[in-house]
């Protein structure tokens, strides 16, 4: 991204405050991953838990606002927010121990065992009295058609 585009970009992320906000959305540091590519503007942000209701009134805003500058043509914007609440639950949580091994099993092709490798595995680890968490997805995009990834997180 050229530094003027990225000059005109900042200025009018700079220009935009929330409501109940005293700082822009750019330096409250509430935009990340900001990249342009083929004239499209993609970055996250991140929205406190109480504008989530007016979530879609904040992107279609800040959209139409970006879209006013030459070049570009789209604008997406990953919205995402994080419980910023602290107490009970929080006590609650802090007992609970971070993953000290991460298990990837991934093929390029479908059908060859990975989740039935997954699977034995917890079971082995099961034997060895380890608390374990099994994850497994599967792509329905038709680029990826059949390709899975298992991922077991083990816990000491």
């Amino acid at each position: 991204m050229n530094d003027k585009k990225l000059e005109e970009i900042n200025k009018i992320l700079s220009s935009i405050t929330l409501k109940d906000q005293t700082t822009n959305i750019l330096g409250a540091k509430m935009i990340s991953g900001l990249e342009l590519k083929e004239n499209t503007l993609t970055f996250t942000l991140e929205l406190l838990p109480e504008q989530l209701k007016e979530s879609n009134e904040i992107k279609q805003m800040i959209e139409n606002k970006l879209l006013l500058i030459p070049e570009i043509n789209k604008v997406s914007i990953i919205l995402t927010s994080h419980n910023l609440n602290k107490g009970k639950n929080q006590q609650n949580n802090s007992t609970l121990k971070p993953a000290t091994h991460i298990i990837a099993i991934a093929s390029g092709k479908g059908g060859v065992g990975k989740s039935t490798t997954a699977i034995n595995l917890a079971l082995s680890l099961l034997k060895l009295n380890s608390l374990y968490i099994l994850l497994t997805t599967s792509s329905q995009s038709p680029l990826l058609l059949g390709q899975t990834l298992s991922v077991l997180l083990w816990i000491l």
